[in-house]
């Protein structure tokens, strides 16, 4: 039939339900629990050159549906799934793996000790650009460590403002004591400073293994 205008009733609703360009519709059929996924896509124009709309939606294969299935939930895109790019956080490994190391240094100072890892703040990253594998990581670490000077236990923290594959060459350390209720005199103090400050070197030796391990994970 024909509007009040005169033209074609189908034109306008066609019209209507024009889409975008290559519109992807994404609801998951929940027939037999399987995925099913249809394509949708502009059709071709009329002899006036305008556009006729959306031609019949075509129901996309098995491995198409898991595809874009993929896609839409999350766990990757069409385009980490061509193997261009992926990332995956190992955030988690790596400060588990960060405390088992650095709280086994062992300084040449017999009378000084790591306690804890007190705060590790930051992240690790492994990424696979164009099938060549890169990884990354980016941390502040406070440790506490315990000095013997005199018969004197005395606490004390060291930080590792930056650690990074850019500066384990260059690692800069924070080194201080706690005062405690005693209020061992300020000698002690610096000689307990002193003697953590020993346990720079083996920080950084255990900070280069952990970098040789996650090139490796």
């Amino acid at each position: 039939g024909h509007n009040q205008e005169g033209g074609p009733r189908w034109a306008i609703q066609v019209s209507q339900r024009r889409m975008e360009d290559e519109r992807m519709e994404t609801k998951p059929s929940d027939e037999k629990g399987e995925l099913s996924y249809h394509y949708w896509k502009r059709g071709g124009h009329n002899q006036e050159g305008d556009d006729v709309g959306l031609v019949q939606p075509k129901k996309l294969t098995h491995d198409e549906a898991n595809l874009l299935h993929q896609s839409s939930s999350g766990s990757g895109s069409l385009w980490n799934a061509a193997g261009t790019f992926e990332e995956v956080c190992v955030t988690k490994w790596a400060k588990g793996r960060l405390e088992d190391l650095l709280t086994q240094v062992q300084s040449k100072d017999p009378h000084v000790t790591i306690e804890r890892i007190k705060e590790c703040n930051g992240d690790a990253n492994l990424w696979i650009v164009r099938g060549k594998k890169k990884c990354g990581f980016d941390f502040e670490i406070t440790l506490e460590w315990t000095a013997n000077v005199q018969g004197e236990d005395i606490n004390g923290t060291i930080k590792i403002l930056e650690a990074s594959p850019d500066t384990l060459d260059e690692l800069e350390f924070e080194v201080k004591a706690i005062d405690n209720e005693r209020k061992q005199g300020k000698h002690l103090h610096t000689e307990a400073v002193k003697r953590a400050r020993t346990l720079a070197t083996k920080l950084e030796e255990a900070l280069n293994a952990f970098y040789v391990e996650l090139q490796n994970k």
